[in-house]
């Protein structure tokens, strides 16, 4: 785990990005940046973590300096170094959610407004694409594993670096301490993270206590038409916020299954991580899927192991997403569009397993149920019609088994 359940991304602007455009600077500086795919796998981890954390170091150090010649007043990012898709890209804004040990991309800006959020610039981008697709064997050993997981340490710190570079330096270590919280993970921030820049202010004027969501905001409007900026599902400013251009059913789809996002903590324990739900409408054509997705919060994640002892489990939340978003679904709920509040009402119920039991026992459909594959055949096929060129086979080997009455123990 290398990752929070759910964070947003935006880019630096490519035509604004000195450091981007500066082949002599990459050029000076791409020892720095060699990637663990080009050695040897080994489990020697102090060595290769002292090796990467000296080379991250001395790349950031070398531009910090290149930064400070180009700007000796010392002025910082504001909102025009963000990339804005050139008015039509929507790769612009993504948001990244993480199953358990799997990850989805999305495009705009989806959810609740995370705890962390990463600004990438494309000698970033470039390395996360070698280390984590190009560069990565599948196949390998456990060496290999072990060091693609500490390097990506570095670049999602760095990620996260420049994301707070955009907020007032005055605000930047207290938002990060939240963001890494433990006396362990202070100490290694301590060692292999400080934070840099801070002679360095924003470009940006806030105006609110919390410049975090403030800037968030400030980027979707900034992209524009090509950001998902109306996120009805999950940042309805008011009730009742409905997505003009859908039709009826889709509209009375949505006002319902919203209030679902105000669930959190710990009465959502039992909710697995991917639920895929089909909201019958009486016409298979116009039959609409969703998917329910449990964000886990964690005090920090700086450590490989004993991911169970850093969870904070007041701080997780739920996304819902239109269509389909996971490859290893661990759950199908088939609903009729006319249940559909009694659903929503019933799934508000939830506080243990048994309630969420009773909620699956109306719902869900399970792996023993007739109906199973002709069930999995349509969320196939839904998928594959409504995202056409992203679309596979979805991978059942985590479905969840819904438990008989008589099991003493069950699970999801």
């Amino acid at each position: 785990m290398v990752i929070n359940d759910h964070f947003f991304v935006a880019f630096f602007d490519p035509a604004k990005d000195a450091i981007s455009n500066d082949t002599d600077f990459l050029a000076r500086v791409s020892d720095f940046l060699d990637l663990p795919a080009g050695r040897e796998s080994t489990m020697n981890i102090m060595s290769l973590w002292y090796d990467y954390s000296s080379k991250q170091k001395k790349y950031l150090d070398a531009k910090g300096r290149y930064l400070a010649k180009l700007k000796p007043d010392k002025s910082g990012n504001d909102i025009n170094y963000i990339w804005n898709g050139d008015g039509h890209n929507d790769n612009a804004l993504l948001t990244v959610f993480r199953h358990f040990d799997s990850a989805s991309v999305v495009k705009g800006f989806v959810g609740e407004i995370p705890k962390t959020g990463w600004v990438i610039d494309f000698p970033l981008l470039e390395r996360i694409h070698y280390l984590l697709v190009a560069g990565f064997n599948v196949y390998d050993n456990v060496g290999h594993q072990l060091k693609t997981r500490l390097y990506m340490d570095f670049l999602r710190m760095e990620g996260e670096n420049n994301f707070l570079s955009f907020l007032p330096k005055d605000k930047r270590e207290e938002i990060r301490a939240g963001w890494y919280k433990g006396a362990r993970a202070e100490f290694k921030n301590y060692l292999q993270n400080p934070l840099r820049g801070l002679e360095w202010d924003t470009g940006i004027v806030y105006s609110t206590d919390d410049p975090k969501k403030e800037f968030i905001e400030k980027i979707l409007e900034h992209a524009g038409p090509v950001a998902n900026a109306d996120d009805y599902l999950n940042r309805c400013p008011e009730k009742n916020c409905v997505d003009q251009k859908s039709g009826l059913f889709e509209q009375k789809a949505d006002l319902a299954l919203q209030k679902i996002t105000a669930i959190r903590g710990p009465e959502i324990q039992v909710v697995p991580d991917v639920t895929f739900i089909h909201v019958a409408t009486g016409n298979k054509d116009n039959d609409l899927a969703y998917t329910i997705i449990r964000n886990k919060a964690l005090s920090n994640i700086s450590f490989m192991l004993g991911e169970d002892k850093r969870r904070i489990v007041d701080d997780d939340t739920l996304t819902l997403v239109k269509g389909h978003v996971g490859s290893y679904p661990n759950s199908f709920c088939r609903v009729n569009l006319v249940q559909i509040d009694d659903f929503v009402d019933d799934f508000l119920t939830i506080r243990d397993q048994l309630s969420y039991y009773n909620v699956a026992g109306k719902y869900a459909v399970k792996r023993t149920s007739s109906n199973f594959w002709e069930e999995a055949d349509w969320h196939y096929k839904k998928y594959l019609k409504d995202q056409p060129i992203e679309a596979g086979l979805f991978d059942m080997y985590r479905f969840s088994r819904v438990a008989e009455k008589s099991d003493v123990q069950f699970k999801w």
